[in-house]
């Protein structure tokens, strides 16, 4: 029997992308929105418009290590799925997983570094180049140096993570506070957590990319993120890896519920094509504990 379900790269980023706005609290659409800005923020930057699959791509796996370090999220905050979403909410000038985790000392970098070193992992998994596993590494470094888990600064850190940063930041803001808030907020950032030039040029573009993403069907209009991808293809079991880590006692649950199912649809005397699905659908069968809090234990 085969040990892997192969699909195509892009369904499996996507479906990494669906995992973690439910880890995060977020609309399922959230990081598809995010990629669709940080795309077009690149395309109309100097300097950065070769960055616009990179940026994408990055945006859709930002939250892929979140699953990683929710036992630690529930075990400091209470609840990880509900904290995230509070944090992301928050309007301080230092970024909300910033400000929100100052009461416990070490929690933002602790955090960060599980986060960044799954998602750096999940880059190379999927065959993704070394310039995006290292941006995934560095999810939440900023621009004033005071980021995790390394603490870059400037030019340091890498471009398609202040575009990804920016374009999350005003997809959440502005559906949470409005346009003019969500702008006020990305100014107060600027030239901390990234690049002033680039928080202007983002909020130039904010009004006539919101009415775009209002017309238009998001999913099938990411330019760019096809670009070198489309014709590659990742095994499922990466998905069903990202699923099990949301509790730490589940590693490797996925992949046994789905090769067992698959086993009892042999024994039952179903097609290799059933099979097939039905193992499928054992890798995926737990994506909805993603969006449940964690116990704190």
């Amino acid at each position: 029997m085969p040990t892997t379900s192969a699909v195509p790269l892009l369904d499996a980023i996507r479906a990494i992308a669906f995992v973690g706005d439910l880890a995060m609290g977020q609309p399922t659409d959230h990081s598809l929105r995010t990629a669709w800005m940080a795309s077009r923020l690149a395309q109309v930057t100097e300097g950065y418009e070769d960055l616009c699959s990179q940026a994408s791509i990055i945006a859709l796996l930002r939250w892929s290590g979140c699953t990683a370090n929710a036992h630690e999220f529930a075990f400091t905050f209470g609840d990880d799925v509900s904290q995230r979403q509070s944090l992301l909410a928050m309007q301080s000038s230092d970024g909300g997983f910033k400000s929100g985790t100052r009461q416990s000392a070490t929690a933002f970098f602790a955090l960060s570094r599980i986060h960044c070193e799954v998602a750096g992992e999940i880059g190379d998994l999927l065959g993704l180049s070394e310039d995006v596993q290292f941006s995934l590494r560095h999810l939440f470094e900023s621009f004033d140096g005071s980021g995790a888990p390394g603490g870059l600064a400037g030019d340091a850190v890498p471009p398609c993570v202040y575009l990804m940063s920016v374009a999350g930041d005003l997809e959440i803001l502005h559906r949470l506070y409005g346009v003019e808030r969500a702008i006020a907020v990305i100014r107060a950032r600027a030239d901390r957590q990234y690049p002033g030039h680039l928080a202007e040029r983002a909020i130039a573009n904010l009004r006539p990319w919101l009415l775009e993403l209002e017309t238009m069907q998001t999913a099938g209009h990411i330019d760019g993120l096809g670009d070198g991808v489309s014709d590659q293809s990742a095994p499922l079991e990466i998905l069903a890896d990202v699923i099990d880590l949301k509790l730490p006692w589940m590693t490797g649950h996925s992949r046994l519920s789905a090769t067992l199912a698959r086993n009892a649809a042999e024994q039952m005397g179903l097609d290799k094509d059933a099979q097939g699905r039905i193992y499928r659908a054992g890798l995926i069968h737990g994506i909805a504990l993603c969006g449940s809090s964690s116990p704190k234990y």
